[in-house]
């Protein structure tokens, strides 16, 4: 009956741990995979990503040059 017990309680806890590991590693994967492959569209129009590139410009109050 003790060894019963034991063996029961052992294959619960391995259960447990294979089940805990794999769902992790799933998650990892997923949310890796998003992060490198997900286009952010909001960021695009964020002003501070957009790069002026100012060349000639003898503009002196409210210009614009591109």
């Amino acid at each position: 009956m003790v060894l019963f017990t034991i063996t029961e309680m052992a294959l619960d806890v391995s259960a447990a741990v294979v089940w805990w590991t794999i769902k992790n590693t799933y998650y990892g994967v997923k949310y890796t995979y998003n992060y490198f492959t997900t286009y952010d569209k909001n960021n695009e129009q964020s002003p501070n990503n957009i790069i002026l590139q100012i060349k000639n410009c003898d503009c002196v109050d409210r210009c614009s040059c591109f």
